[in-house]
C-alpha cells in the first residue's frame, strides 16, 4: 500500500497524469474509466482490502490471458527451458476478460465541452481530444497512425507552419491513446505563445480547417505509401533496445494480437501494412463533428476562473459547453493567411531508393585517407565496415576568422545565435528530412563552425546540396 502511494505522490507534481486524471472524470460515473487509476493510502484503506485483492488474484491469475516475453543471448532451446521451469505451474483458469466499453465512457451528453484547466508548470497549451472508436486492434492497417502524421507534420504546409508563421504557437504534438479496449482518443496538443493565449480561438479555427481540408481531401495513397516506407526503413536499420523495456513494450503490445497473427508483433509498431480508406475516412468524418470533441486550455492564466477540484490531484478546473461561436469557428472555418497556407504535404524527395552496401575494403577502412586538396580545403573519407548498413557521416569544419571565432565571448553568442537562426530558417525542411531517417547539425567548437550530416547514403548528395542551399539563401535584412 505504501509503494502504491509513493508512486501517487510522484504523479501529483505531474502535468500529464494531473491531465490524464481530469479525462477520467470528465467520463461518466457509471464507466470504469471515470474510476481513479493509481490508488493511495486513502483509497485503499478499506475493509478487508488484502482478501479481496487475494480474491482477485484467484479469479484472475490466469495463463490464457499473459503474455511472457524473454530476450536474451541464451539458445531458444535453453529459454524454453527457463520459461517451462518457472511458469508452466501457472494455472490456466480459461477467464474471458470482460468487457468494459459498457456504460460508455464517453457520449454526446459530456462530449462538446470547453475546459480550462490550471497546470503546475507556467506553459499555455491548448488541447483537442476527440473520441473515436476503439481501432488498438487494428494493427494491420492503423488509422490513426496516417492521422498521426498529418496532425503532427512539420513541414510545408502543415498546421504547425501555419500557426507558427501566424505568431500562435511554438510547437505541437499529435497522437492517438486506446482506453481499456473500449474506445480511441486523438490529441492535438498546440503549445500556444503569448498572442496565442491571447487569440487561441484563431488556434481553434486553424484546427478546424485542417481537419475540414483532410476530410475534403479523403485518405491520400502517396501519403499512406510515404509513412509506410519510412516505418520499413526505421525497422529494418532500427538501434538496438534496453532489453527490459523492449521485453515490457512487446509483452503489452501482444494482448492486442490474435495467436495467428503474433509473428507480426516486432514489426506492426512501425507501419501500417494495409490502407484502410473506408476506416480511416470514418475516423476523419468523426472528427469534424464536435459532438465527439472537446478542447481544454491549461494555463496559469486562468488562475481565478476556475471553481472545481479534482478530488484526487486537486487540479483547479472548470468547463461550459461550446458556445455557437466556437462550434462554427471549427465548423466552418475561415482563417486569415498572411504568409503561409495549409495543404497537404508535399511529396519527400529525400527518401532513399538504393539501400546497397559496398563490399568490404581495408585499404579504405582501416585509416582516414585524403582524397583530395585544394588551397583552402581538404576532402577526407574512411569507409566503415563495422556496422554494414548504407549510412553515411559527413562532417564539414570550417575554420575562419569572421568575427573571431573562437576568440571572444561575443564570436561564441554570435556563432550561436546565428545557429539557430538557420536552424529555424531550415525548420520545415529538417523535418522532411527527419522523415527521411536523416539529419543535420550545426555546431559551435572552440576553433571551428561544425556542420554534421547523418542519414542514407543514396539520400546525402541531394540532402547537403538542399542544405546548403537553404543556408546561403537566408535573407538577413
Amino acid at each position: 500500500m505504501g509503494a502504491v502511494d509513493s508512486e501517487f505522490r510522484l504523479a501529483l507534481n505531474n502535468d500529464q497524469w494531473r491531465s490524464q486524471s481530469l479525462k477520467q472524470l470528465s467520463s461518466h460515473e457509471e464507466s470504469p474509466y471515470h474510476k481513479f487509476s493509481i490508488g493511495s493510502k486513502e483509497t485503499l484503506n478499506q475493509p478487508n482490502i488484502r482478501d479481496r485483492l487475494l480474491d482477485f488474484h484467484a479469479k484472475w491469475y490466469s495463463s490464457n490471458i499473459m503474455k511472457l516475453v524473454v530476450i536474451s543471448k541464451q539458445s531458444i532451446d535453453t529459454m524454453n527451458g527457463w520459461v517451462t521451469k518457472m511458469f508452466a505451474a501457472v494455472p490456466n483458469k480459461d477467464v474471458q476478460v470482460p468487457s468494459l466499453a459498457d456504460p460508455p465512457a464517453f457520449d454526446a451528453s459530456n462530449m462538446s465541452r470547453f475546459y480550462k484547466m490550471l497546470p503546475l508548470k507556467d506553459k499555455d497549451v491548448l488541447c483537442f481530444t476527440w473520441i473515436l472508436p476503439y481501432a488498438g486492434k487494428e494493427w494491420k492497417t492503423k488509422p490513426l497512425h496516417y492521422l498521426s502524421h498529418l496532425y503532427g507534420h512539420e513541414g510545408e504546409g502543415s498546421l504547425l507552419s501555419y500557426l507558427i508563421s501566424e505568431g500562435l504557437a511554438l510547437e505541437l504534438g499529435a497522437g492517438p491513446e486506446h482506453e481499456m479496449n473500449a474506445f480511441s482518443s486523438f490529441d492535438v496538443q498546440v503549445t500556444l505563445t503569448k498572442k496565442g493565449l491571447a487569440e487561441y480561438k484563431r488556434v481553434i479555427e486553424a484546427v478546424g480547417f485542417y481537419t475540414k481540408m483532410l476530410t475534403e481531401s479523403g485518405p491520400v495513397d502517396y501519403i499512406f505509401n510515404e509513412t509506410m516506407e519510412v516505418g520499413k526503413l526505421s525497422f529494418r536499420f532500427a538501434n538496438k533496445k534496453k532489453n527490459v523495456d523492449y521485453a515490457e513494450s512487446l509483452a503489452g503490445r501482444m494482448q492486442e494480437y490474435a495467436t495467428a497473427d503474433m509473428g507480426n508483433v516486432l514489426r506492426s509498431s512501425y507501419f501500417a501494412e494495409e490502407f484502410d480508406k473506408p476506416r480511416t475516412a470514418e475516423m476523419l468524418d468523426k472528427m469534424q463533428n464536435t459532438s465527439n470533441l472537446v478542447i481544454t486550455l491549461k494555463s496559469r492564466s486562468v488562475e481565478g476562473q476556475v471553481s472545481k477540484e479534482d478530488p484526487f490531484y486537486s487540479t483547479k478546473y472548470d468547463y461550459t459547453e461550446f458556445t455557437d461561436e466556437i462550434k462554427n469557428l471549427y465548423c466552418n472555418p475561415n482563417p486569415t493567411f498572411r504568409k503561409k497556407k495549409m495543404y497537404l504535404p508535399p511529396v519527400n524527395t529525400l527518401l532513399p531508393k538504393d539501400l546497397s552496401v559496398f563490399p568490404k575494403n581495408e585499404e579504405h577502412s582501416l585509416h582516414p585517407k585524403l582524397l583530395k586538396q585544394w588551397d583552402n580545403t581538404d576532402l577526407w573519407f574512411q569507409k566503415d565496415d563495422e556496422f554494414e548498413r548504407p549510412k553515411a557521416e559527413i562532417n564539414m569544419k570550417i575554420y575562419t576568422n569572421d568575427n573571431l571565432l573562437g576568440r571572444s565571448v561575443r564570436s561564441r553568442v554570435f556563432f550561436e545565435v546565428w545557429s539557430a537562426v538557420i536552424e529555424e530558417h531550415m525548420r520545415e525542411f529538417s523535418y522532411m528530412a527527419e522523415m527521411a531517417n536523416l539529419s543535420v547539425q550545426f555546431q559551435v567548437y572552440h576553433d571551428n563552425y561544425n556542420i554534421r550530416w547523418v542519414g542514407y547514403n543514396d539520400s546525402m548528395p541531394n540532402y547537403v546540396t538542399e542544405t546548403l542551399k537553404r543556408v546561403f539563401g537566408i535573407d538577413f535584412s
